[in-house]
């Protein structure tokens, strides 16, 4: 639906402007036609049936574009790191519905871009036509195109502005602080190949992985972990002696090198070891926003909970750094580890870091996987892999605000080229009198690129404006985007005006060129 609502009367505004400087072109034409008795409601209809033809084939091309979409989406299979591939489907049904609405965007599409070229073309001046000294654009005429051009600079800027606001969200959350050491990170997830493996099993498989990949040149250390950060999390109900409620927590399982391998700061009190056994009292490892919720004013070290259902005990041993643990731009909250030592886990994630580039030890890494009789769901996969994973929607918002940026970038390139070429050619002769008078080509290039930096600058302004209030609107739903975003606002605003400068500068030699066979 945004696309559609977007650039719908967008292309109007530009198909309208192509065909009125099809119909300049072609009233010459259409009074010759009238001086030898052809009735107007003929050249009326001749119009209306070229944009029909142009409507109904673009109509054919777009629905054809969106059945060939809906059809490749339908079903579709994607390898997502460390998880493994999964299937999609998309259910979109081209019927009557959409059909409808095709047929009424065309109608409309007809009208608004034939009825206006055709009643322009077909109510000219004939003898002024046919003698060659009609001034085609009079002062409305001019006002009205120059309207139209900064209508089309301006939905253009504000498209780019909403392509530049979801840039830099992008980037915002990229460089995001997660809470732990991002650099040289690789994860993997493992399952034993025994069926129905005995958790002494399973225990003597992760413990071969870990000491054999620690072994491996350039490895600094290994950690298995229920869950790599950033790809989510469970929650289970933690009960505090001091009030007796119960509060849902999110929380996952490591073992005792998971804090050193993701550097995680240890702000109080130790991480797990040797201690923390089977036999051994339940530990638990708090991040800083738990403690301050739950221990405000008080050191939790030490502290007992309840944890999960049916409840066990559970000793707070320390205090670590908060982070993010399912989305890049979520806000602090309480979260809690619990020792792999003491909680079995069947499949957990494997997670190395590196001395150099991870991507090195991604064939290593499965090698070993396969010797120790290891299932590995995905290839081995670097922090950017998952973190792009994490970003899955942010990412490809850009791509789309992008494609869509780019469409109507061409759109207000043609349209401006048109208008001024269509300009430029109305003052023929004007510019034709100024060349014999003896005006330089520096003299015409400025006065032309004087005018159009006046229009294009009003479209920018008028687009830049628009962008600061949509960008007040919708700034909740980005990260870290202030209400005049200056590194968005400034490098469009420069853009728009370069390519338009340019337009004009290309549409200015064209010109000046027909300007000298004039003369």
């Amino acid at each position: 639906r945004p696309p559609r609502s977007t650039l719908f009367p967008y292309t109007m505004l530009f198909r309208s402007n192509l065909l009125l400087a099809v119909a300049v072109g072609r009233r010459q034409e259409a009074a010759i036609k009238l001086a030898l008795g052809a009735p107007r409601g003929r050249l009326i209809r001749e119009f209306l049936r070229e944009s029909a033809i142009l409507c109904f084939v673009s109509a054919v091309l777009g629905y054809s574009i969106a059945a060939l979409a809906a059809a490749r989406f339908a079903n579709f299979t994607v390898t997502l790191p460390i998880v493994g591939a999964y299937s999609f489907g998309i259910v979109l049904k081209l019927d009557f519905t959409v059909v409808a609405f095709t047929l009424a965007l065309m109608l409309i599409a007809i009208l608004a871009t034939g009825i206006a070229p055709a009643l322009y073309a077909s109510s000219p001046a004939l003898g002024q036509v046919l003698s060659g000294e009609i001034a085609v654009g009079g002062t409305r005429k001019n006002m009205r195109r120059n309207i139209l051009v900064i209508v089309q600079v301006a939905v253009c800027t504000l498209v780019l502005v909403g392509m530049g606001l979801c840039e830099r969200n992008l980037y915002n959350m990229r460089h995001i602080d997660p809470g732990f050491s991002a650099r040289n990170l690789l994860a993997m997830g493992v399952y034993p190949t025994i069926d129905n493996p005995s958790e002494a099993q399973v225990k003597e498989v992760q413990g071969n992985v870990r000491r054999t990949i620690a072994a491996l040149p350039g490895v600094e250390s290994v950690s298995l972990a229920e869950n790599v950060p950033l790809t989510g999390s469970n929650q289970t109900p933690v009960q505090f002696p001091e009030n007796g409620n119960k509060v849902p927590i999110s929380h996952t399982v490591v073992d005792a090198d998971y804090f050193a391998t993701l550097r995680i700061r240890v702000l109080a009190g130790r991480v797990f070891d040797s201690r923390d056994h089977e036999k051994s009292p339940d530990a638990i490892v708090i991040n800083r926003k738990m403690a301050e919720q739950f221990w405000p004013g008080r050191d939790p070290v030490g502290q007992s909970v309840t944890v999960g259902e049916p409840g066990r005990k559970a000793i707070v041993v320390g205090i670590v750094a908060d982070g993010k643990y399912e989305d890049l731009d979520e806000p602090p909250r309480p979260f809690f580890y619990d020792a792999l030592s003491q909680h079995h886990q069947g499949g957990p994630s494997l997670i190395v870091r590196t001395k150099g580039d991870p991507r090195l030890w991604v064939e290593p890494l499965e090698k070993v996987g396969r010797t120790l009789g290891l299932i590995s769901i995905a290839a081995p996969s670097t922090f950017d892999s998952w973190m792009d994973l994490t970003l899955f929607a942010e990412r490809y918002t850009a791509i789309f605000a992008a494609g869509l940026s780019g469409l109507g970038l061409l759109l207000a390139v043609i349209g401006l080229f048109g208008a001024i070429s269509y300009s430029v050619s109305e003052r023929k002769k004007e510019l034709g009198i100024r060349v014999a008078l003896g005006a330089g080509k520096a003299q015409l290039l400025k006065m032309i690129l004087r005018q159009t930096l006046a229009i294009a600058g009003s479209g920018v302004l008028i687009g830049l404006l628009l962008g600061v209030g949509a960008t007040i609107l919708v700034r909740s739903q980005f990260y870290n985007i202030a209400a005049v975003e200056w590194s968005v606002l400034v490098p469009v605003g420069v853009a728009m005006l370069a390519v338009s400068l340019l337009v004009a500068f290309l549409s200015a030699q064209i010109g000046r060129a027909s300007c000298r066979e004039r003369v």
